[in-house]
């Protein structure tokens, strides 16, 4: 889930491709698109989704978005311009999520009369319920940092949702702040605005399921990751060999020391020997001189947030990082 600030920016369509190829979702849900259908088809299609289902913004604002990939079971149910509500099937545990994705109003009147819509779709819906997205809206006051503190009144509007859909929090993990005006000096505010509600059979279901805050490139909100399942241990990667390394002399070199070595045996195990043993050095070689380009682009964004909390500090602010 992502509020996206439009889809017209290369920068966040590129954010978009990298989180999907990194994590490769199996549903995406985004807010804010800013772009009408034939636009964000394009997108979504370029990305690598086959299946859509698209609000189209009124004038230059709103704008919601649900896809799905072609193996994904997903029945759209209901929607309004703050929210989709949607089925996904959930085959391996023959589980049903009633999934409610929302973008809700800045305004705090319009806000809990948009509550008020939700509960009583949600009375009508399965018990495995999940409502993610931007509620522009916090739990207590330490979930802002900067500006004036939030009204009392929002905060236990938001709380008594919550209570009466007996929902409860997924937390997160990463940084404490899901959005920033992203500005400087006693302007700097953050807010946890964005954020996975769940019933409890939910959890109950699914209780090593957690929610990942990722880099927001391309917006002032960053993007909620989902996953239902924790796994045990991660799969070994498949090793790729890239085209850029080819102008490497120490590629070259690599290669032609694995096809020059002595190998006893069939011309086929000569030859899968000799990949085999080219594949291993190729692979030290990566790690050694520091060829991963995922850890490059992981680094630098680190380093951009570095330079984002020291420019906050030296003008008196305190924009600081949050794990659990």
């Amino acid at each position: 889930m992502w509020n996206c600030r439009g889809l017209g920016k290369p920068l966040t369509v590129h954010n978009i491709k990298g989180i999907v190829k990194s994590h490769s979702p199996e549903v995406l849900f985004l807010c804010e698109t800013k772009n009408n259908t034939s636009h964000v088809e394009r997108v979504i299609k370029d990305v690598g989704f086959s299946n859509l289902f698209c609000l189209d913004p009124i004038g230059h604002a709103g704008g919601l978005m649900v896809a799905w990939k072609e193996e994904t079971r997903v029945q759209i149910k209901a929607f309004e311009s703050f929210l989709v509500h949607f089925a996904w099937e959930d085959s391996q545990n023959a589980k049903t999520w009633e999934v409610f994705a929302v973008h809700l109003h800045t305004d705090e009147t319009i806000r809990e009369a948009q509550f008020g819509q939700l509960l009583q779709i949600m009375d009508t819906s399965g018990e495995h319920r999940l409502v993610v997205g931007d509620f522009n809206a916090i739990k207590a006051h330490h979930e802002k940092e900067g500006g004036r503190m939030k009204s009392a009144s929002s905060i236990q509007k938001f709380n008594d949702f919550i209570k009466k859909a007996e929902l409860v929090d997924m937390g997160y993990e990463g940084k404490k702040f899901t959005w920033s005006n992203r500005q400087f000096g006693g302007n700097f505010i953050q807010e946890r605005l964005d954020r996975a509600l769940v019933s409890t059979e939910w959890r109950a279901e699914y209780p090593n399921g957690f929610v990942s805050h990722l880099d927001g490139t391309g917006s002032d909100h960053c993007p909620l990751l989902l996953n239902s399942e924790k796994e045990e241990r991660r799969s070994r990667r498949r090793f790729r060999f890239q085209e850029r390394w080819c102008d490497k002399e120490e590629v070259s070199n690599i290669v032609k020391h694995a096809w020059d070595l002595e190998v006893v045996g069939s011309s086929m195990f000569k030859l899968a020997t000799k990949l085999k043993h080219c594949r291993h050095k190729l692979y030290e070689w990566q790690k050694s001189a520091d060829s991963n380009s995922k850890q490059q682009i992981r680094r630098v964004q680190g380093k951009l947030e570095e330079e984002k909390e020291k420019g906050a500090a030296a003008d008196g602010v305190n924009p600081r990082i949050f794990r659990k």
